[in-house]
């Protein structure tokens, strides 16, 4: 399911969560993309229990660019 769900348009990385059917979408656009995931999901019939949106704070990004 990584493959497909990468797929959708502005993913830029997919991660498999311990949850079961539990997805991490993760996007560098500041737009919001759970339309987008939810129309290619019904298009894909993958069935979408919850979207939730996380946005990174400042110190969370500075950390992840620092990082490598």
């Amino acid at each position: 399911k990584e493959s497909l769900l990468a797929k959708i348009p502005g993913v830029e990385e997919v991660v498999k969560l311990d949850e079961p059917y539990s997805w991490l979408l993760s996007t560098t656009k500041a737009d919001d993309i759970r339309a987008s995931i939810f129309t290619f999901c019904a298009e894909h019939k993958l069935t979408v229990i919850t979207l939730k949106q996380k946005s990174m704070q400042m110190e969370e990004v500075f950390q992840a660019l620092t990082k490598e």
